[in-house]
């Protein structure tokens, strides 16, 4: 069965229930919404049906879902059930009129939905509310809602939140996207999707805290790592924050900054290594930044990762000033030549050569100071070599990765993609995890994971102590971390190991299973959201935390200075050497000289 006739059938079925005023033509609308932007993009969805009379519905949708594919779900909410909800990407919302009526019930439904609602149906002829005061009614994250159909008189508009316009910062305002004819039956135009912007004009976003931010509860300040962040992302998107914190005397209403304002900067290029889960603002949220695998060093890298870059820019000095000196000193006169490696070298470059590499020589200089200066090159190799060899022996045996960014900066610099998402949870979840969860493992007959590994990793030096909260699931099988941090990300190399089945994440799907290898190749075709399941840790790790492997230390000048420092003072000592035996060499000539011209003349005078 089409995905567009079974929703033509199922709307046909709530217009007894009065819930659309005319359920053919909004389900054809509707047909074409889902044909256009879930059907064809693949992409899963789900309905959620909300009230308390609606087992007649769930009875025929599931005599309908039969023969369906498995890319629609439906999930019935019952709100006398206290359990979280999380809901695919791309969703269809259905409820009782007089349910929706209730602003307390629709900020229930709203609150039960972290994850992103593409598509929520409503109609202003059978509630209080209409398209104008949608927005007064919402809470402060509306980016919860992406795209939502209108019904006036003659047209269904597709319509989504524009987030601000440039004249008018700071403002939300719906934005018609496509207006469907309901004579014709048609759209006005092709279905597309708005466009990204590529910089916020210098507007003056504002940024709202709670006042039941973990972070705020701690020291009551608004200097953390989220706002440390949005400042540097502002630098790249041209805007600036207006931080206000929470008043008690006052019931503030403002526009949050909220998360999805990253998913609309253009210029932010998008390279799916990097998950940022940045937080709504009035809910119990937190922070979750997460790095994926390094890469791997190549063989080419490997070569000169044992030295740093001064220690080879001052090798390769040594050998430019020997081979020029070699240079030099063979378009000098022959008597240069016989002092400094006389008459029994005749290719001192090659000579050089075989020295570093450890090659005997077969054919030494004659004068001392020459010998004297090999004698200290030679030692000067050997120390060099040794270390060089070294270093990469230990990079042969090590599964050697890149260094990851250990900034918001370098993160920016090398065009990490930036997600954002609303990942939420009360403060009684968190310290029921932390006094409760033993309890919890024991009735699910599951060994507990030992909290004193996990505390040691949230407490090292990419982690703040204070700023650090794990989560138990309502139902005290799945483990989620979520950590602020200060600047700092977490590398994903300290929880599992690279070979490891390990990681769950919502993309279009409800928890799929990836590989951690093949994490760097998921495609963010919205908010991804990555989780720690409880199974997973218990089936594949066994509860060991592996810290990434100890890399081997790249050698500094300061490492190799007594072999620098040994080499500068022997040729110091040696160029010096070389100045005495020149003066030594033209002192004998002129002494012969001046005999033989003392004797000449003693000749001519007796004469």
């Amino acid at each position: 069965m089409k995905i567009f006739t079974f929703l033509l059938s199922f709307l046909q079925l709530c217009e007894s229930y009065s819930i659309f005023k005319n359920s053919t033509i909004i389900a054809t609308a509707l047909s074409d919404v889902i044909e256009e932007y879930f059907v064809r993009q693949k992409i899963s969805y789900e309905f959620i049906i909300f009230g308390e009379k609606t087992n007649e519905i769930l009875d025929v949708l599931d005599e309908v879902l039969k023969n369906e594919n498995n890319s629609i779900k439906i999930r019935h909410i019952s709100f006398k059930k206290s359990k979280k909800i999380i809901i695919n990407e791309s969703a269809i919302i259905l409820g009782e009129p007089e349910y929706m009526k209730s602003f307390n019930n629709l900020t229930k439904v709203l609150t039960l939905f972290p994850k992103t609602i593409k598509l929520l149906i409503y109609t202003n002829n059978t509630s209080d509310f209409s398209s104008q005061n949608f927005l007064t009614i919402l809470p402060a994250d509306t980016g919860q809602f992406q795209y939502f159909l209108n019904e006036n008189d003659n047209n269904i508009e597709l319509q989504t939140f524009e987030w601000f316009d440039e004249n008018i910062c700071n403002k939300r305002f719906i934005k018609t996207l496509n207006t469907f004819n309901q004579k014709s039956k048609k759209w006005n135009k092709k279905l597309e999707n708005y466009k990204k912007f590529t910089q916020f004009h210098q507007c003056m976003l504002s940024m709202f805290v709670g006042p039941t931010e973990y972070y705020t509860r701690l020291d009551r300040k608004l200097s953390n790592f989220a706002f440390d962040f949005m400042d540097i992302v502002g630098q790249k998107g041209n805007f600036s924050l207006y931080r206000q914190p929470w008043d008690d005397s006052k019931n503030t209403s403002v526009i949050s900054f909220t998360p999805q304002i990253f998913a609309r900067i253009e210029n932010i290029a998008f390279f799916p290594k990097v998950g940022l889960h940045y937080i709504g603002t009035i809910t119990d949220d937190v922070n979750n930044f997460i790095i994926a695998p390094a890469e791997p060093y190549t063989s080419y890298e490997k070569l000169i990762f044992p030295f740093d870059f001064i220690t080879w820019c001052l090798l390769f000095v040594t050998f430019f000033i020997a081979f020029g000196a070699i240079f030099f000193i063979n378009f000098m006169p022959k008597i240069f030549q016989t002092i400094v490696y006389g008459t029994r070298v005749t290719m001192p470059m090659l000579n050089v050569l075989r020295t570093f590499f450890g090659i005997s020589q077969t054919r030494l200089p004659q004068a001392s100071f020459p010998r004297f200066i090999l004698i200290f090159f030679i030692f000067f190799c050997l120390i060099i070599r040794t270390a060089y060899q070294g270093v990469f022996f230990e990079l042969l045996t090590t599964d050697m990765r890149k260094p990851l960014p250990e900034t918001i900066d370098d993160l920016l610099d090398r065009n990490y993609t930036i997600f954002a998402s609303n990942t939420s949870f009360s403060t009684y979840h968190f310290l029921e995890f932390v006094n409760r969860s033993k309890r919890n493992a024991y009735q699910e007959n599951i060994e507990l994971l030992e909290i004193d590994k996990l505390e040691k990793l949230m407490c090292s030096k990419f982690f703040n102590h204070n700023t650090r909260s794990a989560l138990f699931s309502s139902t005290g099988l799945s483990l989620r971390i979520n950590l602020l941090c200060r600047r700092e990300p977490l590398r994903l190399e300290q929880i599992y190991q690279r070979s490891a089945v390990g990681i769950a994440t919502l993309t279009n799907r409800f928890c799929s299973e990836l590989l951690f290898d093949t994490l760097e190749l998921i495609i963010p075709t919205g908010i991804t959201n990555f989780w720690y399941d409880w199974h997973l840790w218990y089936k594949y790790k066994r509860y060991v935390v592996e810290i990434e492997p100890k890399l081997p230390q790249i050698l500094t000048l300061n490492d190799l200075s007594f072999g620098f420092v040994i080499w500068l003072i022997a040729c110091g000592i040696c160029t010096i050497c070389f100045f005495i035996e020149l003066i030594v060499y033209y002192s004998k000539i002129a002494l012969r000289n001046y005999a033989g011209l003392t004797f000449l003349f003693n000749i001519l005078k007796n004469n």
